[in-house]
C-alpha cells in the first residue's frame, strides 16, 4: 500500500508541474507576441541601410531600404506555402549590401506554376519593406531539395543552410518586401501567427487544469492517510 501511495503521490506531481509548466510557458509566448506587436506597430520611417550592424536588435520588425544589388542568379523557392488554398512558393532572393553583407529577400509568394516573377526582377531598384530575424523551427529531412539548377527549392527556412548553399555568410535579418513595392509579390508574412490573447487563453487554461487537479489531490488525501 505504501508504494502505491508514492506511485500516486509521484503521477500527481509530476501532471502538476507539468501542467503549470505549460501555463508559465503559453504565458511566455504571450509576451513574447505582445512585443513584437509593439515593435511592429512602433515603425520609424525608411531607414537607408547600407550594412547591418552587429546589435540589430533596434531593427527588428523596423522598415528598411537596403542599399546594394540584387543575387537574381541564387534565388530560393520556399515550397509548400497556401495563400487562399492553393500552395505555392515565397520567392527568397539574396541581397548584397554595400558593405558586402548579403541579406535575404523575401519578395512575396507565387503559384507553384508561374516561374516568370523570377527573371522579371531588375538589379537596380533597391527593396524596401520590414526586417525580421526568422527562427530556425521544428524540421525533418533536409533543407533543400536535390538539384543543381536554380532557383532551388528549400522545404524550411533555415537561414544556416541557405548560408551553406550559397556559400557565404547571411544576415540574420530577412527583409519582407513591401507589398507597394513594384517587384513585390503577393506578401502572406505577418509578424506574428497566433496572438497574445490565443496565448494568454491556453495559459488560463493549462492553469485551470492544474487547478482542478490540485484540489482532486486535496480531497483525495483523506483517503490515502484512512486507507
Amino acid at each position: 500500500m505504501r508504494v502505491k501511495k508514492l506511485i500516486a503521490l509521484s503521477v500527481f506531481s509530476v501532471l502538476l508541474v507539468l501542467l503549470l509548466t505549460l501555463s508559465v510557458w503559453q504565458l511566455q509566448r504571450g509576451f513574447t507576441k505582445a512585443t513584437i506587436q509593439t515593435q511592429a506597430k512602433q515603425r520609424s520611417a525608411y531607414q537607408s541601410l547600407s550594412e547591418i550592424p552587429n546589435d540589430f536588435s533596434p531593427l527588428l520588425y523596423q522598415t528598411a531600404q537596403l542599399k546594394g544589388h540584387w543575387l537574381n542568379e541564387h534565388s530560393f523557392l520556399l515550397a509548400n506555402r497556401s495563400h487562399q488554398n492553393q500552395i505555392g512558393y515565397e520567392v527568397l532572393v539574396p541581397f548584397r549590401l554595400i558593405s558586402g553583407q548579403t541579406v535575404v529577400i523575401n519578395r512575396g509568394w507565387m503559384a507553384q506554376q508561374d516561374h516568370k516573377p523570377l527573371a522579371n526582377l531588375p538589379t537596380s531598384l533597391e527593396p524596401h519593406g520590414i526586417l525580421y530575424a526568422p527562427k530556425k523551427g521544428f524540421h525533418l529531412g533536409e533543407t533543400l531539395t536535390p538539384q543543381n539548377t536554380w532557383p532551388k527549392t528549400v522545404l524550411y527556412l533555415d537561414m544556416p543552410a541557405l548560408s551553406a548553399e550559397l556559400q557565404t555568410p547571411l544576415s540574420p535579418l530577412m527583409l519582407v518586401l513591401d507589398q507597394n513595392h513594384p517587384n513585390s509579390l503577393i506578401r502572406i508574412w505577418q509578424p506574428i501567427v497566433m496572438t497574445p490573447e490565443r496565448h494568454y487563453a491556453y495559459a488560463l487554461q493549462w492553469f485551470g487544469l492544474a487547478l482542478a487537479l490540485f484540489v482532486l489531490g486535496f480531497k483525495a488525501r483523506q483517503h490515502f492517510l484512512d486507507a
